[in-house]
């Protein structure tokens, strides 16, 4: 018996307005639905001398400014969202 694949519609995420520079803070993104098939995302950095992202969602600022993290589903539906990361000084 053959199930048919339930794609991603989309991701939520909100954006970190600002984050210290060291410590890593989880982005907390949810799917839908939420009977997807591949719940399996990916986050990219938009500038990886601001911030760095894990494949786990961990951001963790390193220098002073503001990076784009886009989080993408791996189902190929080419769902994606993007969010907001600000670092400072603390």
């Amino acid at each position: 018996m053959s199930q048919d694949k339930i794609y991603v519609s989309s991701i939520s995420a909100e954006s970190i307005p600002v984050l210290p520079a060291g410590p890593f803070e989880h982005i907390t993104a949810v799917i839908l639905p939420v009977n997807a098939t591949n719940k399996v995302l990916t986050y990219t950095s938009s500038d990886t001398s601001k911030v760095i992202v894990t494949a786990g969602g961990f951001v963790k600022g390193i220098a002073d400014g503001t990076s784009n993290i886009t989080i993408a589903a791996t189902d190929g539906s080419g769902v994606t969202k993007s969010i907001s990361v600000t670092v400072v000084k603390q």
